[in-house]
């Protein structure tokens, strides 16, 4: 778990290594990023950018199952996490396979 000084990149990198599904390794670091505040500012920007990677993971998964709102959902908060980490380019892609997801949901309505 994370200490104070909280936690470096190696140990959940590690942590993550540890874990067989990108289900897991989401969940992991979503629990996480209640503490990444007390990470330091280059590592939590690579957190934050690694975090966002396995929610358009998520999404994509969703979207090979026609689950549509659930991907647009992933993909939104994998855009909330490149934000933080200040990535602008994947942010917009992110955010843009979120909006194709909710339409492919409406048009299914």
């Amino acid at each position: 778990m994370a200490r104070k000084r909280g936690m470096g990149e190696t140990e959940i990198r590690k942590k993550l290594e540890l874990l067989k599904t990108t289900k897991e390794k989401y969940t992991y670091l979503k629990k996480l990023s209640k503490k990444a505040s007390l990470m330091k500012p280059k590592t939590r920007k690579n957190f934050y950018k690694l975090l966002g990677g396995y929610a358009e993971k998520i999404g994509e998964l969703n979207l090979k199952k026609d689950h549509f709102f659930d991907a647009g959902e992933h993909y939104e908060y994998a855009a909330s996490c490149y934000q933080k980490a200040g990535l602008k380019k994947k942010t917009r892609e992110a955010f843009e396979k979120a909006i194709d997801a909710f339409y492919k949901e409406l048009a299914n309505l």
